[in-house]
This record gives C-alpha cells, structure tokens and sequence, in this order.
C-alpha cells in the first residue's frame, strides 16, 4: 500500500506505508528484500523475484514472476466484491497473469505464495501497487 505526499521541492511522492514495502529505482512500490529490477514497472507489469525458486522441468529453475496488467477476460470467474475471494482464486488469478500453469504456482513456497497473493489483490482491485497488505 503507498500513500500520496506533498514533497516541497515539487509533485507528490509516494511513500510507502507496510514495513515490507519499499520503493524501487523507479520510485515505484516493491517487496523489501528484491533485487533491482524488481516490484511495480513503468509499463504496469509486476516483477517478483521468488524467494524460493521453483523446479520446472528437467533443467529450468523459476525464479521470477511477471505478472502483466489483466484485461476482462481475466476477471470472468470471479466475482465482484474483493472480501468474496479466497486465497486459492487468487493464486487462479496469479496464474493466468502470470502466464504460469496451476500446477507451478502450487509448487510456491509459503513466503512467495503470499506476496504472490498480494500483488494479485493489488491487480484485482485496480492498483498493482497496492501490496503490503493482503484480502
């Protein structure tokens, strides 16, 4: 979650308002902890460094999300009012933006799983930079 501030030397700053959430080089919201190149982009996508890689195949490794902006194809099964969603619609969620199966989001340890369920929220509710807290 970030809040909005008037900064005297010009236009207004968003400052983070969870303890584990920081600004990223772009000065937009990201995990405590990632990398540069890491949490809210320019072009609106997420990017999510796993804290736990994945094991994908015989030789591939996962170590990072991408989840992109959804369009309304993306929202159809769920329903319309966020306190009606529960963690499993949003890893479903995760998944189709994310361009990742089910069944490899399910592989997610406890930490990613959850932040991965706060950027979701984020998305859901129309502000991808709305994470530090969870539905």
């Amino acid at each position: 979650m970030t809040e909005e501030r008037e900064d005297e030397a010009g236009p207004p700053v968003l400052e983070p308002t969870a303890a584990n959430v920081t600004l990223n080089e772009h000065g937009l919201p990201t995990f405590v902890g990632q990398p540069d190149g890491y949490g809210l982009q320019p072009n609106g996508t997420f990017r999510l460094h796993l804290e736990h890689p994945i094991p994908f195949g015989k030789q591939e490794t996962i170590e990072e999300l991408t989840f992109r902006e959804p369009r309304g194809k993306d929202y159809r099964a769920f329903p319309l009012q966020m306190e009606k969603l529960d963690i499993g619609q949003l890893l479903q969620f995760a998944a189709k933006i994310t361009g990742r199966t089910d069944r490899q989001i399910d592989e997610l340890g406890g930490a990613d799983v959850m932040r991965v369920v706060e950027v979701a929220s984020g998305f859901f509710a129309g502000d991808p930079g709305a994470i530090g807290t969870t539905p």
